[in-house]
């Protein structure tokens, strides 16, 4: 099972929470995710960090994106990705 979705916010606090929401989404349409969402907003919370807050005139955009693989309940592989740039408003 694999997700993706983008998020835009005017501060790194607010992209934290879209993401957050965001997640929560993902997590209800496929429960599957439960088991890498920690390690995913972790990843997420992180990435977020690493840059400055937006300049005048931008918001910060964040991609996310990850997946599973599982087979019998035991989990074989998963993927996690996160870009985070500004956006020009």
């Amino acid at each position: 099972m694999s997700y993706s979705f983008t998020v835009r916010a005017a501060s790194k606090a607010a992209l934290i929470e879209a993401a957050r929401a965001e997640l929560a989404k993902v997590i209800e349409s496929q429960p599957i995710h439960a088991h890498d969402a920690d390690a995913a907003f972790t990843a997420i919370y992180n990435v977020i960090g690493l840059v400055d807050e937006p300049a005048e005139g931008h918001v910060l955009a964040a991609n996310c994106s990850g997946s599973v693989y599982s087979v019998d309940d035991s989990f074989k592989g998963a993927s996690i990705s996160v870009h985070v740039n500004p956006v020009r408003i």
